[in-house]
Parts: structure tokens; C-alpha cells; sequence
């Protein structure tokens, strides 16, 4: 009996000792940050996971390197807000994935390569053709270079691109536009919501007009609703013009939308007073061919069309554009796995370090 209870104690104090280990395991000041995945449905963040750095540090000692560094890993990612898989049941947005991940400094690059087993690594120089809307699109009156990375901060024009030691250009350069811009918002769904603005303008001391015929309407970029029945000719469509793509239905008449700050009837006042109507649309049936050249031009022409060039870009062009641009890329392999991928431009003495993507 006496034997029993001093193992229990024994047992008891041997926890508060492991407790205690597993704290200084880990070091509560680290100065490197912790690896996130996200999962990203256009601008959005749904989902993510947060890995510790220290689980995928490197380590030329075996028993120091991180538990999951350089080893396959399943991982789930749980939508924003949700902090334990067992809160997925009632949850959408979810996702698993399987990947390799490995965290070290550029002296141990080559253990990476061996890590990277039956994968090849390289690496794509970028950069991004400018260009401004003066009368006709060209280079005139640009706000950043010609050739520039994607802030239009750092000068990048393509012939200034250095190897680095050790790599190699495969290939030249060619047009790489970001393929999510070919994906509208309602991809995937069977239901979208339309919104269309009815504006009005009066003279100072006038009243507002109920007949919709002194009204033009526009989407809610502001840019009127035409439709270009010829190269001279173009006519400005009114709410009842509007007809659903290929493949859609409306599933309803619009409506006022009352749901929003405004004051009478859906009414706002910018820019005049307009108000907001929507119908529903329903799938009826995918239109595959028409979202098919939509992404065969955007891969094609590869331009990216914004306000201005601070602004975010879409790939319709619309009235109102000011400034475009679409990404080149040029991939460049390895000759000797232990060399880092760090570019120099011409006439720079330092390494300039450039957006590049590792596969």
C-alpha cells in the first residue's frame, strides 16, 4: 500500500516535471512568424491554417528539426472564426490538402532539392507591362514604369533580368495573366443576384420626376448601360433591355432594393438620387462556351483593366478605364540545387529581390 501511493506521487510529480519541458520546448519569444495557408475565393478569405515555424524549421541535427519539415502532411483548413474540427459539422468553406513544407536558410537550399523528391524546382522571373489611357492606350502619361513589378514601385524591365549563379533560363519570355480574373462572382453558383442603379438629375430647386424615362441607368461602377449595335452606332439600354447571359433565366421582376441607406422608395443621394433594383437569376444551364472564350482571351491578351493604376484590376474593360496591364513571366531552372534564386538587375551592385513563384 505505502509502495502504491509513493509510485502515485512519483507519477504526479513526474507530470508537473513534463509540463514544465514541453513550456520550454518552445521558445515564447520567437522573433520568426508563424506559416499561414489561406484559401482565398477572389478577394476573399474563407479559410485557413496556422502552422508554427518551429514545426517546419530545418536543422542539420536530425532530433532538432521540425516535426513536419520536409515531410507530406495532410491539412485541413478551417473557415475563419472556427478553431476546432469539430466544429465543421454545420460549417461550409472548408478544404483539405496534401503538401510537402519545408522552413530554412538559404546555406541549406540544396537539403530542400533532396527533399523535393521526383519534383523539379524553379523558379519564374516577373514582371509587369504598363499602360495608360491617353485617347489610345500606350505609355504616355504613366504613373509608374513602363516595366515594373505588381506595385508599379520597383523598375523591371525584362532585358535587365541577370541570372543568378547557378540557374538558367528555360525558355523565353511569355504572357502569364492571373486566370482568376477569368472566373466571374457567380461561378459555380445556381443562383445570382443582378444589381442595376436608376439615376436621376434635376436642376436646383426642382423635384425629383416618378417617370422612369428621365432616368439612364448604370451598374454600380457608374458606367451607363449601352449596348453596341454597330462600330458607329450604340444604343443606351434601360432596365427592361437587359437580358441574362446564355445559360440563365430570371426567376423574378426587379425590385426596389429598401435594404440599404437611402430615404424614400430605395432612394440614396450621391451623385443625384438613384435607387437600386434585382431580380434573381437562376442556372438552367451552364454556358460553357461563352465562359470558355471569355478565359481563352484572357490567356491570349492577358490584360488587366483598372480606374487607375493604384486601383484593383478586373478583366472587362470598361468606359471609364484608365490604366491596364498584364504579367510576363520567364522560368529559369536550377543547375546547381544549392544556389539561391536571387536576381540582380543591370547596373545594380546589390541583389534586388523580385516577385517569384517556386513550384
Amino acid at each position: 500500500m505505502t509502495t502504491d501511493i509513493i509510485l502515485e506521487e512519483l507519477s504526479d510529480e513526474t507530470e508537473v516535471y513534463v509540463a514544465r519541458l514541453r513550456l520550454q520546448t518552445t521558445e515564447p519569444q520567437n522573433a520568426i512568424p508563424d506559416v499561414v495557408i489561406w484559401m482565398i475565393s477572389g478577394n476573399k478569405r474563407i479559410a485557413s491554417c496556422r502552422i508554427p515555424a518551429s514545426s517546419l524549421m530545418f536543422s542539420e541535427t536530425s532530433r532538432c528539426r521540425g516535426k513536419m519539415c520536409g515531410k507530406f502532411q495532410t491539412i485541413f483548413l478551417t473557415p475563419l472564426g472556427v478553431e476546432k474540427l469539430e466544429d465543421l459539422e454545420d460549417q461550409k468553406g472548408g478544404a483539405q490538402v496534401r503538401l510537402l513544407l519545408w522552413l530554412g536558410l538559404e546555406q541549406f537550399q540544396s537539403e530542400w532539392a533532396k527533399e523535393a523528391m521526383g519534383g523539379k524546382v524553379a523558379v519564374y522571373a516577373e514582371t509587369y507591362e504598363n499602360q495608360s489611357c491617353f485617347v489610345k492606350w500606350g505609355t504616355m502619361h504613366l504613373t509608374r514604369p513602363d516595366w515594373s513589378d505588381a506595385k508599379g514601385k520597383v523598375k523591371q524591365p525584362k532585358e535587365a533580368f541577370v541570372v543568378p549563379d547557378g540557374w538558367k533560363w528555360d525558355g523565353d519570355w511569355f504572357i502569364n495573366p492571373e486566370l482568376s480574373i477569368a472566373f466571374e462572382a457567380d461561378e459555380g453558383l445556381n443562383e445570382w443576384q443582378e444589381d442595376i442603379y436608376e439615376n436621376q438629375i434635376r436642376a436646383p430647386f426642382s423635384s425629383w420626376t416618378n417617370d422612369p424615362t428621365k432616368s439612364y441607368w448604370s451598374d454600380v461602377r457608374g458606367d451607363k448601360l449601352i449596348a453596341q449595335e454597330n462600330e458607329k452606332e450604340a444604343k443606351e439600354l434601360t432596365r427592361d433591355d437587359i437580358q441574362p447571359p446564355e445559360g440563365w433565366r430570371w426567376a423574378g421582376d426587379w425590385q426596389v432594393d429598401k435594404n440599404r441607406a437611402c430615404e424614400r422608395e430605395g432612394f440614396g443621394e450621391e451623385d443625384g438620387e438613384w435607387f437600386y433594383l434585382m431580380p434573381t437569376m437562376q442556372w438552367c444551364q451552364q454556358d460553357v462556351l461563352t465562359l470558355q472564350q471569355k478565359r481563352k482571351k484572357a490567356i491570349e491578351e492577358g490584360w488587366e483593366y483598372a480606374r487607375l493604376a493604384n486601383l484593383p484590376y478586373h478583366l472587362t474593360e470598361h468606359s471609364l478605364d484608365l490604366a491596364r496591364r498584364r504579367r510576363w513571366h520567364r522560368k529559369m531552372v536550377a543547375l546547381n540545387a544549392g544556389k539561391p534564386a536571387v536576381f540582380y538587375f543591370e547596373g545594380e551592385k546589390k541583389a534586388s529581390t523580385c516577385e517569384m513563384c517556386c513550384m
